[in-house]
């Protein structure tokens, strides 16, 4: 028996249909705000979460890859604790200064520093680079590279802001939580 032609383009576009990624920053261990974050972002199929330091101690890491459990990738910041570089998860990867990855096609950097991504900037192979620290939303395009600080999940100074990469747009999203 053959499956309706419609059926097969649905499964196809199923297979095909790029990824969104969550994009934080600056939570300073405000449980509350990562709460309200999970459920607003719960009904946007989000795939990967990125977080861009200053998570503060480990209860607040622990909190982040319980209420998620898919990929999560952080790049330490100033005010992150030293023993959360040792934290294992299965779901949770972390690096120290600079994380560099590679999705669906899109050379991704992220850093804690706005020093550190102007650097990353200028060597002309990413095409989107995340940063945080400044606690207040920017973008700006830098050469070949999008330049994204999400703003600050803890709302410290500004309103706590997340972003979204939808894959499939090709496009990134400031939220206001």
């Amino acid at each position: 028996m053959r499956a309706p032609l419609a059926l097969v383009i649905l499964f196809v576009a199923f297979l095909f249909k790029k990824m969104k990624i969550a994009i934080i920053s600056d939570t300073h261990d405000n449980l509350t705000n990562l709460e309200r974050f999970f459920k607003k972002i719960e009904n946007l199929n989000i795939e990967i979460l990125l977080h861009l330091g200053d998570v503060c101690f480990l209860p607040t890491l622990e909190f982040l890859v319980n209420h998620f459990k898919k990929k999560i990738y952080l790049v330490l910041g100033n005010g992150d604790n030293k023993k959360l570089s040792s934290f294992k998860k299965e779901n949770l990867f972390i690096f120290e200064k600079i994380g560099v990855l590679e999705i669906e096609g899109k050379k991704i950097a992220l850093t804690h520093f706005p020093t550190i991504a102007n650097d990353l900037a200028k060597e002309e192979k990413y095409d989107f680079i995340f940063y945080g620290h400044l606690h207040f939303p920017r973008e700006k395009k830098k050469g070949k590279s999008l330049l994204i600080n999400p703003g600050n999940l803890a709302g410290v100074f500004f309103p706590a802001s997340f972003a979204v990469l939808d894959l499939e747009k090709n496009k990134v999203f400031l939220e206001i939580l």
